[in-house]
């Protein structure tokens, strides 16, 4: 009984951690952001760089964040989180529930050193 148990719980820890790796372990993203949930990582050569920032595709369509806005990431990867455009949370950073956009780009990282 105690043996299944064991398996049981081991069963479910590795789960758990296969499904934080497909996300890159990004639980950081909790504390600094929104939940990881949202948030996707991306390879360098997927964003275009210009002179006012960063552009990030998603669901089709690509959304730019000033370069004052993209963050240092903890783990050296790029991420950008998407949240619906009429969420009450990200209201006060911009979102717009009257837009034609339905994301809104709540917050980008980039590899670097933190602040």
């Amino acid at each position: 009984m105690i043996a299944a148990l064991a398996a049981l719980l081991l069963l479910f820890w590795l789960a758990a951690r296969v499904a934080a790796q497909e996300k890159g372990d990004a639980g950081w993203i909790d504390r600094t952001c929104c939940g990881h949930d949202d948030c996707f990582r991306y390879d360098p050569g997927a964003l275009q760089r210009r002179d006012g920032g960063l552009v990030f595709p998603f669901r089709g369509k690509e959304y730019e964040v000033a370069w004052s806005r993209v963050r240092p990431s903890r783990d050296g990867f790029y991420w950008a989180c998407f949240v619906p455009n009429d969420d009450p949370y990200a209201q006060p950073y911009g979102a717009d529930s009257t837009s034609s956009e339905p994301w809104f780009l709540l917050c980008a990282f980039r590899p670097g050193e933190q602040s």
